[in-house]
């Protein structure tokens, strides 16, 4: 019975979140929720679940600063045409709808979350897939199936923090995840085709759908071998970037080969502006990879999203005027709608924020992990969906983590089976569901909806339907290899 209670408002809220039309309704109805079964069944008093949402307030403002930063970003980036160039650089270089796709999906989105994390590859990768050409509705689901490698986002403070409460070697916990990680970009290269590329003959499916399986095999083994090489917090950035180079090479390569057969001309560049074009994000990737080693404090995205977007603006001198800004009026109506976004995407956020603190620190994720603990050998089967709970609750690796990672330990030690094995399980399981979390969610949905209407469930439905099939992977790799 407790259980149930426990489970209560996590299924409200994704009830609410399939069924609600306002995005802040269902985590508002969740957190109330969630705070009445913490005080009225576990016991809680007011002021422990105000001590919890004051330490847990930090996390808060900083991710919604990351987000502030970011839609300013891709506003300025948007509005001066520079999403445009860029697109257009990565057409041409990839060679091809289907060869860009999966350059976004399985390279430049993994390495910007990888470096960046909280979001902010769903701030700048969704609105170059809609410069790309594909529909906002596809470019919302592209995103997040471009999240496969969470478990290194933002150089891996998850794993980091998963290691040292479960008192195992950051870099075995780290291969240890990537070792079976690999399943989640695969599926993800074999799902896209169907997802957001056209229709076509059942052989040029196969084709799209061996190119996505090989992506993704590529990006999981240089992940890997990352892992394995540099360290974990760096293998998630240096894996995806090298998938990128080796995608780009082997188009660049083709054309060559076709160019010697056909004795074509090699075609020039059509986009002679790519460089002030890539400069804001080379900004904000390397003032951040740059901060996190040598001036820590610095480190935050939300602080080099804004330096990015002010150099931006002095990089793309003419973007006022492309974007018809000669007037403070204009200029203040411009920073309104960012505002505006900001505003749709925050309060949903804050309040899926608050609702994961409240769940972690009330009662109610203690009550559920006890549970699964309390199956035996059943464990197995449910850990990485418990793993699962804990990332679609926080949308965040390390909130989950701190949730369950303890008690993933100690249901290994108890089963007596590899530890490593199924830290690992549930690391990736529990990064892998952010991308379905209703944050992550209602931030694509937002930013697809300032463009046309979208509908909020079918990118819900798509992510969890995702996400749900690798962790059935991973459950059966537990009972299968542990």
């Amino acid at each position: 019975m407790l259980t149930i209670l426990a489970a209560a408002p996590l299924i409200l809220t994704i009830v609410l979140l399939l069924t609600a039309k306002s995005g802040w309704v269902a985590p508002l109805v969740g957190l109330v929720s969630s705070a009445a079964v913490s005080m009225l069944v576990f016991h809680k008093s007011f002021g422990d679940l105000g001590v919890a949402l004051g330490g847990g307030s930090r996390m808060i403002i900083e991710v919604l600063s990351i987000i502030g930063g970011g839609v300013l970003l891709s506003r300025v980036l948007d509005a001066s045409g520079a999403q445009r160039t860029l697109a257009q650089w990565l057409a041409y270089s990839a060679g091809g709808m289907v060869a860009t796709t999966f350059l976004m999906t399985h390279g430049v989105i993994p390495f910007i979350e990888s470096v960046t994390g909280f979001g902010v590859s769903v701030l700048i990768g969704l609105p170059l897939l809609i410069q790309l050409g594909f529909s906002p509705i596809r470019a919302a689901m592209l995103t997040v199936l471009g999240l496969t490698i969470s478990a290194w986002g933002s150089m891996a403070p998850g794993t980091l923090l998963a290691s040292r409460l479960a008192d195992v070697p950051l870099q075995d916990l780290g291969m240890a995840t990537a070792q079976v990680n690999w399943i989640a970009p695969l599926i993800s290269g074999l799902v896209i085709p169907f997802v957001a590329l056209d229709r076509t003959t059942r052989k040029a499916r196969a084709r799209q759908m061996l190119i996505g399986g090989t992506m993704g095999l590529t990006l999981s083994a240089f992940v890997l071998m990352a892992n394995a090489i540099f360290g974990t917090p760096v293998a998630g950035a240096l894996g995806a970037l090298l998938n990128t180079m080796l995608l780009l090479a082997v188009m660049a390569l083709r054309r060559k080969n076709r160019r010697r057969r056909t004795g074509e001309a090699r075609a020039k560049n059509p986009v002679t502006s790519a460089g002030k074009a890539f400069a804001p994000y080379m900004v904000l990737i390397g003032g951040l990879i740059a901060a996190q080693f040598l001036f820590p404090a610095l480190a935050s995205p939300a602080i080099w999203l804004c330096i990015a977007a002010i150099a931006a603006v002095f990089i793309q001198r003419d973007w006022m005027v492309a974007a018809d800004l000669n007037s403070p009026s204009r200029v203040g109506r411009f920073l309104l709608a960012a505002v505006k976004l900001w505003v749709s995407v925050a309060i949903p956020t804050g309040l899926y924020m608050a609702l994961g603190t409240i769940f972690a620190s009330g009662g109610l994720a203690e009550q559920l992990a006890a549970a699964f603990a309390a199956l035996g050998t059943g464990y197995l089967v449910l850990s990485p969906f418990l793993g699962a709970i804990g990332g679609y609750i926080t949308a965040s690796t390390t909130g989950a983590n701190a949730m369950f990672i303890t008690t993933q330990a100690a249901g290994a030690q108890a089963l007596g089976i590899p530890q490593l094995g199924l830290l690992g399980t549930h690391n990736a399981a529990a990064s892998l569901w952010c991308l379905a979390s209703p944050v992550r969610v209602e931030l694509a949905y937002q930013l697809a909806a300032a463009h046309q209407p979208v509908s909020r469930k079918r990118i819900a439905l798509v992510a969890v339907a995702y996400v749900s099939t690798v962790t059935v992977f991973w459950a059966l790799y537990n009972v299968l290899f542990l």
